[in-house]
Parts: structure tokens; C-alpha cells; sequence
């Protein structure tokens, strides 16, 4: 009879054995993000208070970008191995206590180079990258709106971290906003990771001692675990090249409004509270896109929802080039980017397990996260080193208009999914 049910059903026992794994996981995506929801705040105040220029403050994300990139492959190899539990438990404390040693820097900019740099060696064993295979390797049927799900919490903890950021900003200081962060890290991950985040490879180890469970509770040993291309396969293949370059474009316009939207609108006159509270609204974008685009992930193809998306950041950029400055402007351009950055957190996983199975799945997400990170934090970069050089934005906004249709047109391009053998082969 649970068979029949299932039948009816599909993907109902994912979620019935998977639900606490997306739990874990939608909180643990939500304190890996906060330093880049607070970044937009802190950029203006950090420079006000210390004299530094908003590129030297700007360039930090990169720091996370490039650390993402060289270690998330290194970091999928050690979980496609050995579990991503393992990973989580003593990434989640390190990660924790690196944030917050960042407020020992005290105005001293190349200390503070030193120890976000330490925090950024220490994000990727933190970041998406680990939280999406646990859930991936749970789900099948519904792949698309788990991932939706548990890569929504960055979007949660986004919507309050900015004006959150500012009241503590105005009663700790520039410094100790970072012990806060860190704390606030640790409290909310780790004890989630703890109780609830088993990936498929960890629940098999525990079927053999303590813990052992039924095998109703394993509908997950359904899902596909060892097909699809090699790392090398993968990272030769057309598709590959097409989706590094097409996401390294839209991080990196997400990367410039990201850490920068607040200073734009207190550019243009807007109060800093006012700045903060319209740059939240970026992350109930965020979580809309997160559920959304996992829902239509699951129903279209994912090149189409993409696609799609990509079109919000090319209207956000024309939008703040062209219409008069106002609180309205605001909001529409930050939910704009919010959803598109949700949606782009759920389809970069969910076209890695589609186009390229789970066989590898944590070195090659690992690749093209890094990827994505690093256009990330360039897009903050470059969009701080526009504004020193010309007292505007609206050099990166054209930038961005002219290399979004590129974007789209790489990943509408991708052509079907293929299928593979569980050895690897295509099918």
C-alpha cells in the first residue's frame, strides 16, 4: 500500500524521509551568506570610520570568491568521499570563530585583508556546495523544490541580516559587528547540523550500527547515485564552458548590487535605515525565487526558467540607468535582483545533478560554484573601482546591460538533458 501511495504521489517519501536534511540545510546556507548580507551594509560605515575607499572595502568579497573557487573542488572531492556531514560538523565551529575573529583587525586595512582572507579559506566548507548534496542525494522526484527549499535560507536570514546590521552596527561599532556574526553563526548551524543533516553515504553508515533504521525510512537509496560524467568528462564538455561563463556574468551583477545597492541609494540621497530596509528586500526576492524557481525547475526546462531570470538583472540595470531615483525604484530593482539570485541558487545544482549526474557531483559543483563566486565578488570589485574612478555607478550598469544577453543566449543553448547508466555511461 505505501508503494500504491507513493505511486500517486511522487517524491512524497522524499520528503517524508528528507524533510530534516532540508531543514539543516536551509539554515546552514542562511549563516554562510550573512557576511555578504552585511557587507552591504558595513561598506559606507566601514569607509566613513577607517578612511578607506569603498574598492579597497569592495574587494574583500573577492577574497571569498577566489577561496571558494580553489578549495570547492578540493572540498567536493573530500565529500563525494567521505559524506558531507563529516565536512559540516567541524567546518561549522571554524567558520564561526574565523567571522569573528575579523573584528580584531581594528582599522588596520591589511590585518583586516589577513583575516577576512582566513574566513574565506574556511567559507567553502560552509557554503552551498555542501548543504545542496546532502539534499540532492535525498531527493529525485522533487530535487528541484527541495533544493528550492533549503537554498532559500539565504534568502531568510538576508531579509533581516541588513537592518539587523545596522542597529547592531550603531550600538557595537564596525568591529564588533563581526563577533556578533559569528556567534550568531554557530548558534544557528550547528546544533541543525548536529541532529538532522544526513546525506545519503551517511545514512548508509548508519544502517550497519547505532541509529539503524528501517528501510522504509530509505526511500532516498532510489535516487541515482553514481551515475553521470567524471570530473574530467564534465570539465571538457561544451555544456561546461557554457554554464561557467553564463553564471560567472550573473553572480557577478549580483556581486555589484549586493555589496554596493545601499551605497547607490544613499548615493542618491536616501537615508541609511532606508537604505538598509529597501536592501532587505533583496532577500525576500531571493526566497521567492529559491521556492519558485524550484517549483518550475521541477515542471520546465531548466535552461527556459534560466533564461528567464537573467532577464531581471538586464531590466534592474536599465532601470537605475534610466528612471529618476525614488523609494519605488528601489524595491522593484532589489526584489528583481533578490529573485533572480534565488532562482540562480537552486538552477546552478539542479542543472550539475541534470547535465552531469552525481557521480561527481561535488567536484564539479565545486568547480562551477568557485566560478560563481568568483564572478560574484569581481562584480563587487569592479563595480568599486567604476565608482572611484568616475563617481558613478552607471559605468557597471552599462557593463551589465551589454553582457547579460550573452548570458542567456549561453544557457538557453544547452540543449536536452542526457541520461545516463548508473556505471556513468550515457544511456
Amino acid at each position: 500500500m505505501g508503494s500504491a501511495a507513493d505511486m500517486r504521489a511522487p517524491g512524497a517519501s522524499e520528503w517524508r524521509s528528507g524533510w530534516t536534511v532540508v531543514l539543516a540545510a536551509f539554515f546552514g546556507v542562511s549563516v554562510a551568506a550573512m557576511p555578504t548580507h552585511a557587507m552591504g551594509v558595513l561598506v559606507k560605515p566601514i569607509s566613513e570610520a577607517f578612511g578607506w575607499t569603498r574598492a579597497e572595502i569592495s574587494i574583500v568579497p573577492l577574497f571569498v570568491s577566489i577561496g571558494t573557487l580553489v578549495l570547492s573542488p578540493l572540498v567536493g572531492l573530500i565529500v563525494d568521499r567521505h559524506g558531507a556531514r563529516r565536512v559540516v560538523l567541524w567546518g561549522v565551529p571554524l567558520y564561526a570563530a574565523s567571522l569573528a575573529m575579523v573584528s580584531l583587525s581594528s582599522g588596520n586595512l591589511m590585518l583586516f585583508y589577513v583575516l577576512y582572507g582566513l574566513m574565506a579559506v574556511v567559507h567553502p566548507v560552509v557554503g552551498p556546495l555542501i548543504w545542496s548534496l546532502g539534499v540532492a542525494s535525498r531527493f529525485d522526484k522533487q530535487r528541484g523544490l527541495a533544493l528550492g527549499f533549503s537554498m532559500a535560507g539565504m534568502a531568510a536570514l538576508g531579509t533581516v541580516t541588513p537592518i539587523l546590521t545596522q542597529l547592531a552596527l550603531e550600538q557595537l561599532g564596525v568591529d564588533l559587528i563581526w563577533v556578533a556574526l559569528g556567534l550568531v553563526a554557530f548558534v544557528v548551524a550547528f546544533p541543525l547540523a548536529v541532529l538532522f543533516f544526513y546525506d545519503a553515504k551517511d545514512l548508509r553508515m548508519r544502517r550497519g550500527g547505532i541509529g539503524r533504521r528501517s528501510p522504509s525510512r530509505h526511500k532516498f537509496e532510489n535516487v541515482p547515485q553514481h551515475s553521470g560524467h567524471s570530473f574530467k568528462q564534465a570539465f571538457l564538455s561544451r555544456r561546461f564552458g557554457q554554464v561557467a561563463m553564463s553564471f560567472v556574468i550573473a553572480a557577478a551583477v549580483c556581486g555589484l548590487f549586493m555589496i554596493h545597492f545601499a551605497s547607490m541609494l544613499t548615493d542618491q540621497g536616501m537615508g541609511a535605515r532606508e537604505a538598509a530596509l529597501i536592501l532587505g528586500v533583496m532577500a525576500p526576492g531571493a526566497m521567492i525565487g529559491r521556492i519558485a524557481g524550484g517549483f518550475l525547475l521541477d515542471r520546465f526546462f531548466a535552461p527556459v526558467v534560466a533564461s528567464f531570470t537573467l532577464l531581471l538583472p538586464f531590466l534592474a540595470c536599465l532601470l537605475m540607468l534610466f528612471a529618476p531615483p525614488s523609494t519605488v525604484l528601489g524595491v522593484t530593482v532589489g526584489l528583481a535582483i533578490g529573485f533572480s539570485l534565488g532562482t540562480e541558487g537552486d538552477t546552478l545544482p539542479y542543472l550539475v545533478a541534470r547535465y552531469f549526474g552525481l557521480r561527481s557531483y561535488g567536484r564539479i559543483y565545486g568547480m562551477l560554484f568557485g566560478l560563481y563566486g568568483l564572478g560574484f565578488g569581481a562584480g563587487s570589485f569592479v563595480g568599486g573601482e567604476i565608482f572611484e574612478a568616475t563617481g558613478s555607478y552607471r559605468g557597471a550598469w552599462t557593463m551589465f546591460v551589454l553582457l547579460l544577453p550573452v548570458a542567456i543566449a549561453l544557457i538557453a543553448t544547452l540543449g536536452r538533458y542526457p541520461t545516463f547508466a548508473e556505471d556513468g555511461a550515457k544511456a
